[in-house]
């Protein structure tokens, strides 16, 4: 069984995104391309994934998306995602708390000519938050 083309361009885009580079992550994105995200009632654009992006990487130390499950076909690729990391900057308010994060979630991707041209995240965004501003990782139930 062969895997997709554009399964291929979702893992060179993370692949990029996971060495700091936000630019070779974009360049795999049509313009315009919307990011849903869920508990967020309005898309976000391209510019808004790029500031977000670059916030991330500046806040967390080693981010690093790690793919658990990844299939497509010609139009669609769904994965799932695990994001680590280390909280060392300022992110949405929080102060660099030094804590790890291990967040998981779940993006289904469009492609239309040959560019991704939507995107949905599935996952909580108050995870995250939760894990910077709660207990350590190593502190919490199982």
């Amino acid at each position: 069984m062969s895997t997709s083309q554009c399964a291929n361009d979702i893992r060179s885009a993370v692949a990029a995104l996971n060495r700091g580079d936000v630019s070779g992550y974009l360049r795999h994105f049509g313009t315009p391309s919307a990011r849903w995200v869920d508990g967020i009632d309005e898309a976000f654009s391209l510019n808004d994934v790029d500031e977000n992006l670059g916030h991330l990487l500046s806040a967390f130390d080693g981010l690093h998306l790690a793919e658990e499950l990844l299939f497509g076909t010609d139009r669609y690729v769904c994965a799932h995602w695990r994001m680590t990391g280390r909280h060392v900057g300022e992110y949405f308010g929080a102060a660099p708390t030094g804590r790890e994060i291990d967040v998981r979630l779940c993006e289904v991707y469009e492609f239309d000519a040959g560019r991704v041209s939507t995107t949905w995240t599935h996952g909580d965004p108050a995870v995250l938050l939760g894990q910077i501003d709660g207990p350590a990782i190593s502190d919490r139930p199982q």
